[in-house]
């Protein structure tokens, strides 16, 4: 008995029995060793004394035990608070025991998303925030926040780089607009490759589509060899895009960049042995007859035409080829010639011809397209009317454009007689309505 109360005298107060005299002493004492703070915080039966302990631990892999692996939530709470001070340095005794790395690397042995969460938004060492949103997964909704609120630039771009799903960046371009100009400019970036991405299929299978309509008709004029640059041009065009196409429009184009190949080297081939022959001037002589009696029977061809069977485009073409024909066989020729002339006032006659054509054509479509209207603008016909007037003086005198001005004129007056008839309508509705 007397030894039991000597022994109550002598032992240490944090060993006494009474839990309250236990939890007194601990927060009065300087712990210089942590093994007696670790055995209460683990062993001690009353919670509130393990409390206390866990409030002055110093040793991090004894809270982070008891963080995660204690069943009683007031112990493990306490020892995640605990924790979560000291790697913030939230204690002033964390300036002596831990460095920055060390608080790096306890903050990834907790793995623990709530305290990385606390961290980021709350730590006030900004080194420590950067390293604790590297840990969260991209496009995780709290980067979001860092990016626009964080107060240290670098944590806020770091932020912006773990963001890549559009509707996040969406967000962050309204909250960063007016409050940081580089995180909305490399928002804005990375908002519009986003999207140009997605887009590309889409704009890479167009600009094939292009191509292979090129080639086509390139192809269609024959005289490819002119047309050399523009066709490597295009090549070059599609061998970028190549590997993002599929089958079946990568072997149309390879086809016909394969067809052009073979007509420009027949076309070489038939231009070297034209120059390996070194044709008398006789017989240029004969090749520019031949080639002026073909741009004469086109002229003729489009004069006396009585209906609308002749391609446009396909005359513009013919037209090129023969002009280019023709450079090439007066290319040595000092002095103009009369059969130049010639030649190039049929090449002009034809060029006028189609040109008024197509404007006819289209006049006759604006006023076929106005007639179809229930209500007719006077002021439209007017402006058709004198359009027509003008262009009737200038046409050639041809059978096409004969045919062509009578349809029109036709439609002009039709369009005259249902105006007459809209004003008739109006005027007897309007007497109707006067006399009610």
């Amino acid at each position: 008995m007397l030894a039991n109360i000597i022994k109550s005298f002598t032992k240490p107060k944090w060993q006494h029995s009474k839990p309250q005299i236990r939890k007194q002493s601990i927060e009065k004492n300087t712990f210089t060793d942590q093994t007696v703070l670790q055995n209460i915080a683990i062993n001690d039966p009353d919670s509130s004394v393990r409390k206390t302990a866990i409030k002055k631990l110093l040793d991090m892999d004894t809270l982070l035990q008891i963080a995660q692996q204690d069943d009683e939530t007031a112990i493990y709470q306490a020892a995640q608070l605990r924790y979560r001070q000291l790697i913030m340095a939230e204690d002033n005794t964390l300036a002596s025991c831990l460095s920055l790395e060390e608080r790096k690397n306890y903050l990834t042995k907790a793995n623990d998303p709530k305290l990385l969460q606390h961290i980021v938004k709350h730590a006030s060492d900004s080194e420590l925030r950067y390293y604790a949103l590297q840990q969260f997964d991209d496009d995780d909704p709290i980067l979001i926040d860092i990016a626009a609120y964080d107060n240290r630039a670098k944590n806020r771009q770091a932020a912006v780089e773990k963001i890549h799903r559009q509707e996040n960046l969406e967000k962050l371009s309204k909250l960063s607009r007016k409050k940081d100009k580089n995180v909305y400019r490399l928002t804005k970036q990375k908002l519009h490759t986003l999207i140009t991405e997605k887009e590309r299929p889409n704009a890479v299978n167009k600009q094939a589509k292009d191509i292979l309509d090129a080639l086509q008709r390139l192809y269609k004029r024959h005289y490819c060899l002119q047309e050399k640059n523009k066709f490597e041009q295009l090549v070059a065009d599609w061998k970028n895009i190549q590997p993002e196409l599929d089958s079946t429009i990568n072997t149309a184009i390879y086809d016909i960049e394969n067809a052009i190949q073979a007509r420009i080297k027949e076309q070489l081939d038939q231009r070297e042995i034209l120059h390996q022959k070194n044709i008398s001037q006789q017989e240029l002589e004969a090749q520019k007859r031949t080639l002026l009696e073909k741009i004469k029977t086109l002229s003729k061809t489009v004069q006396n035409s009585t209906e609308n069977n002749d391609d446009l485009e396909d005359i513009i073409h013919l037209l090129n080829n023969f002009k280019t024909q023709w450079q090439e066989l007066i290319s040595n020729q000092t002095t103009p010639s009369q059969q130049d002339q010639e030649f190039n006032q049929y090449i002009l006659e034809i060029e006028k011809n189609s040109v008024i054509s197509s404007v006819l054509t289209d006049i006759m479509l604006q006023a076929e397209k106005l007639l179809q209207k229930n209500i007719i603008n006077p002021a439209k016909v007017k402006i058709l009317q004198q359009h027509y007037d003008t262009e009737r003086l200038q046409a050639p005198k041809n059978q096409y454009n004969k045919r062509y001005l009578q349809s029109i004129q036709t439609l002009l007056q039709q369009l005259t007689k249902k105006i007459a008839q809209q004003k008739k309508h109006n005027k007897k509705y309007l007497a109707l309505f006067e006399q009610n």
